[in-house]
């Protein structure tokens, strides 16, 4: 088996102890296989999960209290300040479909909400919980709505603030992710080259270099981050991995003891311990 088959191999478990380890910090997704867009040029090849379709199979599960709850907000809105019962009453599902374990659907009442509100704020949350939904799902018809829903609110967001570059870079996330990955690498580029300190950009397009077997370009992006964010688990993570791939095992072997001391994890220790071992 190939190095980059056996660090992928393993890291579905150790992306799992990352997701949990770091508040606000960006971490690997969980994932089936490896946590990564699609390759240059693909296309995800899935049509997006319908709504409605999404919505009734999660009402199936619930018990009759919640689905009385949930049906008694959907038809709330009758009269009066239409807009504004129509902002708390999404705001009162994504909170309600968020206590009963269903994300996805939360953060899509959460961009409800925000649609009619027209806040930059609020649609940049609800891009950013169906982004990082988007790298916990495996591809598919509801990785694909993920990532359109995403794109969608963040187009919205672009309007009132067009040059913003943390939206750009988010929004070519969403391209990558529905599978305009030339597009989004393109867009990520002209955002590092605006502001050569831009972590979210760097950190993906590394990513990205890691996926297509760039692994110099991946160290260059991924050692910027480090750069400015010496305990960014992510940035240690796949740092430790281009290295790896590119023979260096020293460095690997730093950066991977590095993000064992952020993380402190028993499991994540193991299976990075087993990395180590594996490399020749």
């Amino acid at each position: 088996m190939k190095r980059a088959q056996i660090v992928l191999c393993v890291f579905a478990v150790v992306a799992v102890v990352l997701l949990y380890a770091f508040g606000s910090t960006r971490v690997p997704p969980k994932h089936e296989g490896p946590a990564m867009p699609p390759m240059a040029g693909s296309q995800t090849g899935s049509p997006a999960l319908p709504t409605d379709s999404l919505i009734r199979e999660a009402k199936q599960a619930l018990p009759p209290a919640s689905l009385m709850r949930i049906t008694q907000l959907e038809n709330s809105v009758v009269r009066g300040d239409v807009k504004n019962q129509q902002i708390q009453a999404f705001r009162q599902l994504a909170h309600l479909w968020d206590s009963l374990k269903q994300p996805d659907l939360a953060a899509y009442y959460f961009g409800r909400a925000a649609r009619l509100q027209a806040s930059l704020q609020a649609l940049q949350f609800a891009a950013g919980l169906l982004l990082n939904r988007v790298q916990q799902t495996s591809p598919g018809p509801l990785h694909s709505w993920q990532a359109q829903q995403a794109d969608s609110l963040i187009q919205q967001a672009l309007q009132l603030q067009p040059n913003n570059d943390t939206l750009l870079t988010m929004q070519a996330q969403a391209k990558i992710e529905q599978g305009a990955v030339m597009q989004g690498v393109q867009q990520l580029l002209a955002v590092v080259q605006r502001d050569s300190n831009n972590v979210p950009a760097h950190l993906l397009l590394g990513r990205l270099s890691i996926t297509s077997g760039q692994y110099p370009k991946a160290i260059e992006h991924l050692q910027k981050v480090v750069t400015l964010q010496p305990r960014n688990a992510e940035a240690l993570y796949y740092l430790a991995v281009a290295y790896r791939e590119t023979g260096h095992r020293q460095q690997a072997i730093r950066y991977f003891q590095q993000c064992k001391a952020l993380i402190q994890d028993p499991d994540f220790d193991r299976e990075i311990d087993s990395l180590i071992q594996t490399m020749p």
